[in-house]
């Protein structure tokens, strides 16, 4: 039995869910655990970033929101380093202290794709959460994956239409900030 179906046997999935990304169908499975999986297969990190009573929200240019901003590991960086990289460049933000809150694993359902350069046929996504310290607009990289990103208050977030994931990880997010 390799590390990660140790792993996955040790830890109950939540709100499974199919996505197509391309020409790829992914089953995805989220995992609330503190605990880090086999570090080899996680090929991003995200994060659900607090400022006060308000939460990060990034939209897409197809309007879609999200509120778990990050993006991929990059060589020889921890994933740490990853998480505080991909938000300052994704919102512009600097964060506090990072807590692990969970797992996403996503399971393809095709082929694998010609130069296919990831863990397959699983991935994995480290879920953290964390607090705003400091804007910083020189951190901040435009892409084309977030049209905006700003911070909306809770009440908001709870209303918007987010993946069954997603709400999820916004949910945990708040119960372990409540109970800190």
């Amino acid at each position: 039995m390799t590390n990660l179906e140790n792993f996955f046997m040790t830890h109950t999935p939540y709100m499974p869910e199919i996505a197509y990304w391309g020409n790829m169908k992914l089953e995805i499975s989220n995992y609330i655990t503190t605990v880090i999986p086999p570090v080899e297969f996680i090929s991003s990190v995200r994060c659900i970033l607090f400022k006060d009573d308000q939460i990060m929200v990034i939209q897409n240019p197809n309007g879609d929101h999200h509120v778990m901003p990050g993006g991929r590991c990059e060589p020889n960086e921890t994933l740490e380093e990853t998480g505080r990289r991909e938000i300052l460049e994704e919102v512009g933000w600097h964060m506090g202290p990072l807590r692990v809150i969970g797992t996403r694993r996503f399971h393809h359902q095709t082929p694998m794709p010609p130069g296919y350069k990831y863990p397959y046929p699983n991935f994995l996504q480290l879920i953290y959460t964390a607090e705003a310290t400091l804007f910083s607009l020189e951190g901040k990289q435009f892409d084309r994956y977030v049209a905006s990103a700003e911070f909306y208050p809770i009440t908001a977030v709870s209303k918007l239409d987010l993946s069954p994931g997603e709400r999820l990880f916004f949910q945990t997010a708040l119960q372990n900030r409540i109970s800190q």
